[in-house]
């Protein structure tokens, strides 16, 4: 999903190097890990992500099979992204499961977009 602009050679075998640190960040923010594993140069990589199951609270559990499962939780959610189709893709994503979704593909835009103050509600 991360690219860079510049292609040259110098770069050719390293990455943004944030990948790796924004999903152990992810992950921890979920009460998860991640764990890297590799044989040496050469021979690949392989990356093991456990987060935690979902579960009730105690207080919302019952035997009984019949209760009536809530929907999940609606979310308001403003995408800013500089790549055009990454973005659409994760807000198509993102509303297929119940989410409403804006995007904006560069920083001024998406300033634009934000509500000014955490919690207020703004006109897409």
């Amino acid at each position: 999903m991360f690219h860079h602009v510049d292609q040259s050679l110098e770069k050719s075998q390293g990455g943004l190097r944030i990948g790796l640190t924004l999903v152990k960040r992810l992950a921890e923010m979920h009460e998860g890990d991640i764990e890297a594993k590799s044989e040496g140069l050469g021979k690949g990589s392989e990356f093991l992500v456990r987060l935690p199951l979902a579960t009730k609270p105690e207080s919302q559990k019952s035997d009984d099979k019949t209760e009536p499962v809530s929907p999940p939780l609606s979310l308001r959610i403003l995408i800013v992204y500089d790549n055009k189709d990454a973005a659409d893709s994760l807000a198509m994503m993102l509303d297929l499961l119940g989410n409403e979704t804006h995007t904006a593909y560069d920083g001024q835009e998406g300033v634009a977009c934000a509500p000014a103050t955490p919690g207020s509600i703004t006109t897409w």
